[in-house]
């Protein structure tokens, strides 16, 4: 039996978890503190109770882990960052693995390589100019 290179392997598993319990998006916050137009990011993002899986994510791509819920039900995690730097480091090499957020992230590569005008705090971004 052979196997092949474990960083794929790991790649393809979290590409899995992200296809499953995952989020790729554009996300838009909306103008306050002066700013005049919403602004949108890219994020990467994954909700589940197995911190082990969440673990991984983070170890490999870095992020943050935070617990969402408490109380009588099963504990939630949820892992994430955002950023273009940040997210193109996490799609890129999942990309190939991706099923069924392939979509998602080939739109979310394309908006963080083609994004022409840049993010500005007090003015944002208007959809037209994405």
């Amino acid at each position: 039996m052979t196997h092949g290179n474990p960083q794929q392997a790991v790649l393809a598993y979290l590409a899995g978890i992200i296809d499953g319990e995952g989020t790729i998006r554009i996300g838009r916050m909306r103008p306050h503190n002066g700013r005049v137009a919403p602004a949108y990011y890219a994020s990467v993002s994954c909700g589940m109770t197995e911190l082990p899986a969440l673990q991984l994510l983070s170890a490999t791509f870095g992020g943050s882990i935070r617990r969402e819920r408490a109380g009588r039900t099963k504990p939630m995690y949820r892992w994430g960052t955002c950023g273009i730097d940040s997210v193109v480091h996490i799609v890129l090499p999942l990309y190939p693995y991706l099923r069924v957020k392939k979509q998602q992230a080939a739109m979310v590569l394309d908006f963080c390589f083609n994004k022409s005008i840049p993010y500005n705090r007090t003015h944002g971004v208007s959809f037209d100019q994405l």
